[in-house]
């Protein structure tokens, strides 16, 4: 009997726009495919959205200034089968889909129903869709994991199941200047309606009363996440720089219990808080620092203007 020849594994590699710089709309590293997501605002009273790649940083932060804050839409199911069916016809039999997660945007179900209309047409192509349980660099990483794996003839299988071990190692720390764009995302449950107000009035002296004004005047918050769950390092602050100074001891904390490999510092219009926060984190992490100044869009959609985000990637 004879045996039937393997097929070769030629596998592209996808990630979802929300991870993307918006000037570029491309990862730092080289992936195959990029599924943009969509900016949805009002103007001159309609409802107008655009693809990301359509869209200025300066844009979103201008409109974000207004009353009415745009909000990020998912690629659509048709988005992803035509992005599966173009890396099918340049060659690629397997897909490998890195996506934001899922407890916190409709983007890994859209990956995953267009991957069952594929098979329909396609049913020798395998596609894979990992929820990473992390954005921005943090995904960046992951990616650059799987290059170099597919790089080193790592099969779809294999390249999975390290990308779900070392997806354990991320986390995000993030300092907000303002509650203003997560609180209206829905994203985070104490942030939402009457646990908003509840947890201002716990968390910040004197804030009673002037509920509206306080959102948009705005305590700072820290927040992380890890394993696709945000958590908020209570109290709040009264200051960017006190957050931020919270964000550089969680780091040293984490650092001595767990260990640092890699840092990305991601910010915006927080410059000199940069500054001070590498010298700070200096004194007790020799290791890689790779800083990025262009803020993705599933950071700046709930961040706005100025923010401070640390990717950590633990030994």
């Amino acid at each position: 009997m004879e045996e039937t020849e393997e097929t070769e594994e030629k596998i592209a590699i996808v990630v979802d726009g929300s991870v993307c710089s918006l000037s570029s709309g491309q990862l730092p590293v080289p992936v195959d495919a990029v599924v943009e997501f969509y900016v949805v605002y009002h103007e001159k009273g309609k409802e107008v959205s655009k693809a990301q790649n359509k869209m200025s940083w300066g844009e979103i932060i201008d409109l974000q200034k207004g009353r009415e804050i745009p909000r990020t839409s998912t690629p659509s199911i048709g988005d992803f089968l035509n992005t599966y069916r173009h890396l099918v016809n340049e060659g690629f039999n397997r897909i490998l889909v890195l996506t934001v997660p899922k407890k916190l945007s409709g983007v890994y179900n859209s990956a995953i129903k267009a991957r069952e209309a594929l098979h329909n047409e396609y049913p020798d192509v395998e596609v894979a869709v990992i929820d990473t349980g992390t954005t921005a660099s943090g995904v960046e990483y992951l990616a650059e994991v799987a290059i170099e794996a597919r790089s080193a003839g790592k099969s779809l299988e294999e390249i999975q199941e390290l990308l779900t071990r070392e997806a354990r190692k991320v986390e995000i720390i993030v300092a907000f200047d303002t509650l203003r764009f997560v609180a209206a995302s829905g994203r985070i449950d104490e942030l939402n309606g009457e646990s908003l107000k509840d947890n201002l009035k716990r968390h910040v002296l004197g804030a009673a009363t002037q509920f509206v004004d306080l959102v948009h005047r705005s305590p700072k918050m820290v927040a992380i996440l890890s394993g696709g769950k945000i958590e908020i390092l209570w109290p709040f602050k009264r200051h960017f720089v006190s957050a931020v100074e919270k964000l550089q001891e969680e780091l040293r904390k984490r650092h001595e219990s767990r260990g640092i490999k890699r840092l990305y510092i991601i910010f915006s219009a927080a410059t000199e808080e940069v500054v001070n926060l590498k010298k700070k984190i200096g004194g007790f992490y020799t290791g890689s620092i790779i800083t990025r100044s262009e803020v993705p869009l599933a950071l700046l959609t709930i961040a706005g203007s100025k923010v401070v985000a640390v990717v950590v990637i633990y030994e």
